[in-house]
């Protein structure tokens, strides 16, 4: 899929990492979409055109690993960037639409490098 077709979303309830990931985003061409909490990004008709998803894991209400594992439940094809400050734990068992798992605070060209990726696997399943 194509850069500039890509819809990146976000999950994220610190509002200032929110503003700074949306701000790196859209400097780059992508167009991007954020929110708060899991259940307002499930509410927003922006879901459906979610092509990738960077999900923090501690957000209030459902937890983005809950998230996370209901679109791995419902064969969504969206990949998901984890990107937090938690380490990832041996019980944490990575969902299948899981790309990789960044740890706050990330280098801004990880970032992208797993967007790519992302995207890529996006365009392969998307075939």
């Amino acid at each position: 899929m194509p850069e500039a077709q890509a819809v990146i979303c976000v999950v994220e309830d610190d509002p200032m990492v929110r503003r700074a990931l949306a701000r790196l985003l859209r400097s780059v061409g992508f167009t991007t979409e954020t929110f708060a909490s899991a259940e307002t990004f499930l509410r927003s008709p922006h879901r459906e055109a979610c092509t990738c998803l960077i999900l923090d894991i501690d957000v209030p209400g459902r937890s983005g690993w809950e998230l996370a594992h209901s679109f791995t439940a419902a064969k969504s094809h969206v990949p998901i960037i984890f990107l937090t400050a938690r380490e990832p734990r041996a019980a944490d068992t990575c969902p299948s639409r899981a790309v990789t798992w960044l740890t706050k605070p990330c280098e801004a060209d990880d970032l992208f490098a797993a967007i790519r990726e992302a995207l890529t696997q996006a365009g392969k399943d998307s075939t």
